[in-house]
């Protein structure tokens, strides 16, 4: 076999894979694009319900059971609405908030709190200020008129 009839037969086959590459869903297909699509919602799915499952739990660690009753802007639509806007965010955000809302048996200090307030002021914390400085707020107030509270941390 010459190079001419092998360049022949390497071009005849490269267009026989690339052609049903594209006819079963190749990269510029709808097929593919469904499931990038899908990739990406199941990617946001997965921070949501991770954030959600972390704030939480370490709300809950962290206050006593009547001032997380009573943490509104926390238990209504504040959790959704908060991890809806991480999850949306760029991954690095999540990051970010894991480190003001620890994993057990962690909780979260005063220390903590007035972090994560100039977080939220910074680019960083953008996409999530408007909702969550009233979370700073409330946490350190109920750290502070508690004497149980201050004596636990």
């Amino acid at each position: 076999m010459g190079p001419a009839t092998f360049v022949e037969r390497s071009t005849t086959w490269l267009f026989a894979v690339r052609s049903s590459l594209y006819s079963s869903g190749g990269p510029n297909s709808c097929a593919w694009e469904e499931q990038r699509v899908e990739s990406k919602r199941w990617a946001r799915a997965r921070r949501f319900t991770s954030v959600m499952e972390r704030l939480f739990a370490s709300m809950r660690r962290s206050m006593f059971e009547r001032h997380f009753d009573n943490f509104q802007s926390f238990r209504d639509d504040g959790l959704h609405e908060f991890c809806t806007l991480v999850a949306e965010a760029e991954p690095s955000i999540e990051i970010e908030i894991t480190n003001f809302f620890p994993q057990f048996p962690a909780r979260i200090t005063q220390e903590k709190w007035k972090d994560f307030k100039p977080w939220l002021n910074s680019d960083m914390g953008e996409p999530v200020r408007d909702i969550r400085l009233p979370w700073s707020r409330y946490g350190r107030y109920t750290q502070q008129i508690c004497a149980e509270v201050e004596i636990q941390f």
